[in-house]
C-alpha cells in the first residue's frame, strides 16, 4: 500500500529526520521520504503488517498532526426504492474504512460521501455499491441532429459506426435527422461531431436533454407496466374464467391449464424480476428493504401454487388454490405504483430541471470577422457571444459592446429587467429582452453561476433534516417488524383458528405485500425538495436542509445594520454653499476626494461626477485617518472633514450649518470643506434605508419574531435606523466578538436566533447563530458562513423563507400522519383482525395497489408546495 499525508507543523530537516526514523521502525514499513517545501510524507507499507490507524497514531505519538484528505463525491445510482435502501446504503458504506458523512437521497438517487483517498479510491466505492446493490448510473444525455451528407451516397458509414460504440443508445435514423442518448463519460461528444464532420458531413443540433434517473425509470416502469398488464390479464382471464360461465378447467386438460398459468406468471415475474434480485440480496445481507416485501409476499403465493399445481392430479378441487395470478398481478400493480412514483418524482424536481432547459441549443460567437453558431457544449472561456433580443445567456461573461435589459428571474427569482452595459456581468440562464451586446465568456459548464446555485440545491437535497430522523428509526426496524407481524398472524390463523392453509397464505402475502416503508421514506425528502427548489427559484439558497427547518423555529433575528438594514453605499443627499462661486467648490472638493479610496470620499466623488470638472494642483496633501483630508491651494489651506477636524483647525463652522447637523445627528455624517479658513460647503451624507425593511420588519413581529440590530456603529446612529424601521432593541460599538457573545447569551436562554449579516466582521456571529443568513451582495467570508443566501439582496426574502419553512414542515407532518395512519390501518386489516366482525379481508394484489397509491398520496401532497402564491403570502402578512 503506498500513501501520501499531508503533515502541517512539519518544519524543518530535524522534522523529516524524527518522522522518517521513527516510521522506518515500525514493522511493515517499506519506505518512507518526506518533502519539506510540500509538506507531504509519502509512505510505502505492507497492509498485513501494519494497519493505517497505526500510522497515523505513531505520528501523532511523536507531535505532528496529519491533516486527512478528504474528497467529497456524487454518484447517482439505480435500485433506491424506500427507506430500508437509504439505509443499507449508508450504513454499508459507513462501515468501509475511510468513507465519511453518507447521505443517500430516495428521490434524486444521488449518494453523496467524503473518502479519504489513502484508504480507499473511487472505483472500490462503486464496487461496494454494486455489492449492496445499489449499481452507479452515468449521466445520459438525449440529443438530436440535423446532417446532410455533402457528398453523394448513402449514410451507411454514420449509421454502423454510431451502432457500434460503446455508450451510445437509442440510435434513430429518420431522413435527414438523427437521434441518440450517450453517457458522458463514455463518449466525448465535440470528439465525436469533429469526426462525423471530417466524413464530409455537416451537424446542427436541434434538441438536447440531460435524462434524470425519474425519466429513465418512469419510461422503464411504464413498459414494464403495460408488457406485465398485458400477460396478467390474460392469466386472470384464464384463472377465473368461470366467473364468466366459461369454466376451462372441463375444457382443458387441468394440469395442463396449471402450466398455462404458470408460464403466464413466469413472465411477469421476469418482468418484475428486480424486485426479487434486490429483495433476496438485501434479506441475505439482514437489510431487508421494500423489494423483500415484494418478492416475499408474491413469492409465497408462487411457491405454495406450484406445489398446489402438482397435486392437481390426485385433487381437482387444488385448481381453485393455484394463486399464479395473484402474484403476477401483485408484480403489475407494484410497477403501476412505481411509474406513477416516478412521474410524481419528476414533477417534485421540475423547478431545477427547468433551469437548465432555458439554455439553448445553439450559440451565436464571432469567428474572425464572421458571426457563426456552434453548439453551446463547443463554447470555451474568451470566446465573444452576440447577444439580440431573445436571447439566452450561455455561459458567465463580460460585457465588452452595447446595451441589453436582461432578466435574472432564472438566477434570482426578480422578474424586473436589469439594464447592463459594457463591463457589466452577464450570467448563464440570462434572457436578454431588449437590445443588442457582445460578452467575452469568462466561466462555462459547472464555473458559471447557474451551475453553482444548481450544485449548491443538489448538495443542500442530499443532506438531511432532524425531523427525518424519526421516519429513518422507524424505517431502519419496519421492514423486520412486517415480516415478524406477516409470521405471527399466519401462525394465530394456522394454529389458534385453525383455518386453513389457503386462508393463512392469503393473510401472509396481504401484510407483506400491504405493508409501505416508502411512504415513510418519501415524506420528508420529497417535500423538502420542493421546497428548496422553490426557494432557489426566489433566490433563496439553501445549502442544508436542517437550515429550512430551523427558520421555522427561530425565535430571534439578529441584523448586521450597514448593508443589512440599510444599503450599505453612502449617498450625499443635501449640499449647503457658502456663495455661488460652485464649480470653484466642485473642483477644490474633487481635486482632494479623488485622491482618497475612503468610503465617504468615493461617494462625494459619485456624487458630483456628472458636473465639469477641472482638476486642480493641490499641493501638501495629506490623509489624516478619521479626521480629514488636508492641503494647499494658491498658498491657501484647503481641509475637507468633519466638525472636529475643522475644530482642530479653529475655524468656524456657520451657525445655520451647526443647526442642521444638530437635527440630523444620528442619521448622517456632516462633511465640510474649508479654503483660507472659511467654510465653503456642507455636504450631509446617508446611509440610505433598505426599500422594504419598514415592511419586513411589520411582517416578522406578525410572525412573532423578536428582533434585534447588531451593529458596530455608533450606537446613536444604530438608535435612529432602528427607530425608523420599527425595531425596540438595538446595539451600537459592538466588536465582532461582543456580537458573538450577545448571541450565545439568547441560546443560553434556550432561545433559538437567526443572524443576518453580510461583511466580514458578521462572519464570526453568523457561525455563532443557530441559523446564518449571508445578504448575497455580501463578502465571499460571510457567504461561507452562511447556512442560507439571499441572491437578491431583498429582506423580504426572509420573510419568503420563514413562511416557506412553515409551511414545509406541516407538509412533513401530514406526510408523515398519511404514512403512518396508512400502515396503522391498512396491516391490522390485512391480518385480518376485523374479519370475524364483519368478513373484511384484502386480496393480496388489492393490497399491492393500495401500497403503491399510499405512496402517491405522500407524493401528491408534496407537490402542493409548489402552489404557494409569495406575493399573495407577503400581501396577506
Amino acid at each position: 500500500m503506498k500513501i501520501t499525508l499531508v503533515i502541517s507543523n512539519m518544519n524543518c530537516a530535524n522534522c523529516i529526520s524524527t518522522i522518517e526514523n521513527s516510521l522506518n521502525n515500525l514493522n511493515g514499513i517499506n519506505e518512507v521520504s518526506c518533502n519539506l517545501i510540500a509538506q507531504t510524507c509519502f509512505i510505502s507499507y505492507q497492509e498485513d503488517l501494519i494497519s493505517y490507524d497505526k500510522i497515523i497514531k505513531t505520528l501523532n505519538e511523536i507531535g505532528y498532526q496529519v491533516q486527512e484528505q478528504l474528497v467529497h463525491q456524487e454518484l447517482l445510482v439505480s435500485n433506491i426504492h424506500c427507506a430500508n435502501c437509504i439505509l443499507s446504503i449508508e450504513q454499508g458504506l459507513s462501515k468501509e474504512l475511510g468513507i465519511s458523512k453518507v447521505n443517500a437521497n430516495l428521490l434524486t438517487s444521488r449518494v453523496s460521501f467524503d473518502y479519504n483517498e489513502n484508504l480507499i479510491n473511487e472505483a472500490t466505492i462503486i464496487e461496494k455499491l454494486k455489492e449492496l446493490g445499489y449499481p452507479i448510473i452515468n449521466k445520459i444525455i438525449s440529443v438530436q441532429y440535423e446532417f446532410t451528407h455533402l457528398e453523394d451516397g448513402d449514410d451507411l458509414w454514420l449509421k454502423n459506426y454510431l451502432s457500434n460504440l460503446e455508450g451510445l443508445s437509442n440510435l434513430v435514423f429518420n431522413q435527414n435527422k438523427l437521434s441518440f442518448n450517450y453517457d458522458d463519460k463514455l463518449i466525448d461528444i465535440i470528439e465525436l461531431k469533429a469526426l462525423i464532420r471530417s466524413k464530409n458531413y455537416q451537424l446542427k443540433r436541434i434538441d438536447q436533454e440531460v435524462v434524470d434517473i425519474q425519466t429513465l425509470n418512469k419510461k422503464l416502469f411504464f413498459n414494464k407496466f403495460i408488457l406485465a398488464l398485458f400477460f396478467s390479464v390474460i392469466l386472470m382471464f384464464i384463472s377465473m374464467s368461470d366467473l364468466i360461465g366459461l369454466n376451462l378447467a372441463m375444457m382443458v386438460n387441468p394440469f395442463s391449464l396449471a402450466i398455462i398459468q404458470l408460464l403466464l406468471c413466469l413472465i411477469v415475474l421476469l418482468i418484475g424480476r428486480n424486485f426479487y434480485i434486490s429483495g433476496f440480496r438485501a434479506l441475505i445481507k439482514l437489510h431487508p428493504n421494500m423489494d423483500t416485501l415484494i418478492a416475499l409476499g408474491s413469492g409465497v403465493g408462487f411457491g405454495f401454487s406450484i406445489f398446489n399445481m402438482f397435486n392437481i392430479k390426485d385433487d381437482m378441487i387444488l385448481m381453485d388454490h393455484l394463486y399464479f395470478e395473484s402474484s403476477a398481478m401483485i408484480i403489475t400493480f407494484i410497477l403501476l405504483g412505481k411509474y406513477l412514483e416516478a412521474k410524481s418524482k419528476k414533477n417534485a424536481a421540475k423547478a431545477l430541471r427547468e433551469l437548465y432547459d432555458l439554455v439553448p441549443a445553439q450559440v451565436l460567437i464571432k469567428k474572425d470577422q464572421d458571426e457563426i453558431l456552434i453548439d453551446n457544449e463547443e463554447l470555451k472561456v474568451n470566446d465573444i457571444v452576440s447577444i439580440k433580443p431573445g436571447h439566452i445567456i450561455v455561459g458567465d461573461g463580460i460585457i465588452i459592446e452595447g446595451i441589453g435589459e436582461l432578466d435574472e428571474s432564472i438566477i434570482s427569482g426578480e422578474s424586473l429587467p436589469i439594464t447592463k452595459k459594457e463591463d457589466d456581468l452577464v450570467k448563464m440562464g440570462s434572457i436578454n429582452t431588449n437590445g443588442y451586446f457582445k460578452y467575452r465568456v469568462s466561466d462555462i459548464g459547472e464555473q458559471t453561476s447557474l451551475a453553482k446555485i444548481i450544485k449548491l440545491v443538489n448538495d443542500a437535497q442530499s443532506s438531511k433534516t432532524p425531523i427525518a430522523k424519526l421516519a429513518d428509526q422507524v424505517s431502519k426496524y419496519f421492514v423486520l417488524i412486517i415480516i415478524g407481524l406477516a409470521l405471527v398472524s399466519g401462525l394465530f390463523w394456522l394454529v389458534i383458528m385453525h383455518e386453513n392453509i389457503d386462508f393463512v397464505i392469503r393473510i401472509i402475502c396481504t401484510v407483506l405485500i400491504i405493508a409501505c416503508p416508502c411512504a415513510l421514506g418519501l415524506a420528508t425528502p420529497t417535500a423538502m425538495m420542493v421546497a428548496s427548489n422553490l426557494a432557489a427559484k426566489q433566490g433563496i439558497l439553501v445549502k442544508e436542509m436542517a437550515a429550512l427547518e430551523m427558520a421555522n423555529q427561530v425565535d430571534v433575528i439578529a441584523f448586521d445594520k450597514t448593508g443589512t438594514i440599510t444599503n450599505g453605499n453612502l449617498e450625499v443627499i443635501k449640499v449647503n454653499y457658502h456663495d455661488e462661486n460652485y464649480q470653484f467648490y466642485h473642483n477644490l472638493l474633487i481635486s482632494m476626494e479623488m485622491k482618497s479610496e475612503h468610503l465617504i470620499a468615493q461617494a462625494i466623488t459619485k456624487h458630483f461626477l456628472d458636473n465639469d470638472f477641472e482638476e486642480l494642483l493641490v499641493e501638501d496633501y495629506e490623509n489624516i485617518i478619521s479626521k480629514g483630508l488636508k492641503a494647499c491651494y494658491n498658498n491657501k489651506i484647503i481641509l475637507v472633514g468633519n466638525d472636529k477636524f475643522m475644530d482642530d483647525h479653529n475655524i468656524s463652522i456657520p451657525q445655520s450649518y451647526l443647526e442642521e447637523d444638530q437635527t440630523l445627528k444620528s442619521s448622517h455624517i456632516s462633511i465640510y470643506l474649508s479654503y483660507d479658513s472659511i467654510i465653503m460647503m456642507q455636504l450631509i451624507i446617508s446611509d440610505t434605508i433598505k426599500d422594504n425593511a419598514s415592511l419586513v420588519v411589520n411582517q416578522l413581529k406578525y410572525l412573532n419574531k423578536e428582533l434585534v440590530i447588531l451593529s458596530g456603529d455608533a450606537t446613536s446612529n444604530t438608535q435612529i435606523i432602528a427607530s425608523q424601521v420599527g425595531i425596540d432593541h438595538y446595539y451600537g460599538n459592538l466588536s465582532p466578538q461582543n456580537k458573538i457573545e450577545y448571541l450565545k447569551g439568547l441560546r443560553n436562554k434556550n432561545l433559538k436566533v437567526m443572524m443576518v449579516g453580510d461583511g466580514i466582521n458578521d462572519a464570526p456571529a453568523l457561525a455563532e447563530a443557530d441559523l446564518a443568513v449571508a445578504i448575497g451582495a455580501g463578502t465571499n467570508v460571510a457567504i461561507d458562513c452562511a447556512d442560507v443566501i439571499l441572491v437578491n439582496n431583498d429582506l423580504l426574502d426572509i420573510v419568503k423563507l420563514i413562511t416557506l419553512s412553515h409551511k414545509t414542515i406541516i407538509n412533513i407532518k401530514q406526510n408523515l400522519f398519511w404514512a403512518f395512519a396508512y400502515n396503522v390501518i391498512m396491516i391490522p386489516i390485512a391480518m385480518g383482525l376485523f374479519y370475524h366482525l364483519n368478513g373484511l379481508l384484502i386480496n393480496p394484489m388489492f393490497g399491492a395497489l393500495a401500497m403503491s397509491l399510499s405512496s402517491l398520496t405522500v407524493l401528491s401532497n408534496s407537490l402542493r408546495l409548489y402552489k404557494i402564491n409569495f406575493k399573495e403570502v407577503l400581501k396577506n402578512e
